[in-house]
């Protein structure tokens, strides 16, 4: 270990760096944990609603089997236009997550004009692209909760590693450093003392 005065300034600016960039960590970390709690009650709520969408969307199937057949709404779904995802990528405060949609929603539900569809059959079939896109958001949002959570452990490890490990560590070499240059400096007024004594005594 260098034990010089430029050592112990730089050592000092890094201490100074180190816990400005640990109030950082400690503030994206506080935020990253509101946004994953908030996230949680909005994936609850999601989810409590789904399942009213999905027993709705049933109750609907089984009427439009009822009172259309079968056979109607399997010929219907085939002429139906398969969904389309749209992933996108945002940022959500440095973390990269998904941004999932059913792109062509609008256009599966209007894609066989209400006309032409037997009501029941076309009650069914708006239940169950409102499903498939509850599904699609509330699976979205449970991915960005993840990738929220790995980012909150893994500046965790960050933020113990500056505050229990490097920050000591430097603050002990400060330490180190300063009493060693305060020994020398009393060495050296001790042997200028002796040297004045020793030249009068000439």
């Amino acid at each position: 270990m260098s034990v010089t005065r430029r050592e112990l300034i730089e050592t000092l600016r890094r201490i100074d760096i180190a816990r400005k960039g640990l109030e950082l960590l400690k503030i994206k970390r506080s935020s990253l944990i509101f946004e994953f709690f908030k996230l949680l009650r909005e994936i609850q709520r999601m989810r409590i609603d789904l399942i009213g969408i999905i027993r709705r969307s049933e109750e609907s199937l089984k009427i439009a089997e009822a009172l259309s057949g079968s056979a109607m709404i399997e010929k219907i779904a085939e002429e139906q236009r398969e969904a389309r995802l749209s992933l996108n990528i945002k940022n959500v405060m440095g973390i990269l997550v998904s941004d999932a949609q059913v792109a062509n929603e609008d256009d599966i539900r209007n894609d066989v004009l209400i006309a032409e569809m037997p009501t029941p059959i076309y009650d069914a079939k708006k239940y169950y692209v409102t499903l498939l896109s509850s599904l699609v958001n509330v699976a979205e949002k449970e991915s960005t909760m993840k990738k929220i959570l790995r980012e909150v452990y893994s500046l965790n490890r960050r933020v113990n590693s500056l505050e229990y490990t490097i920050i000591p560590r430097w603050e002990r070499k400060v330490k180190y450093i300063t009493e060693r240059l305060e020994d020398s400096e009393r060495d050296r007024l001790v042997s200028i003392k002796f040297f004045k004594k020793a030249k009068v005594s000439a």
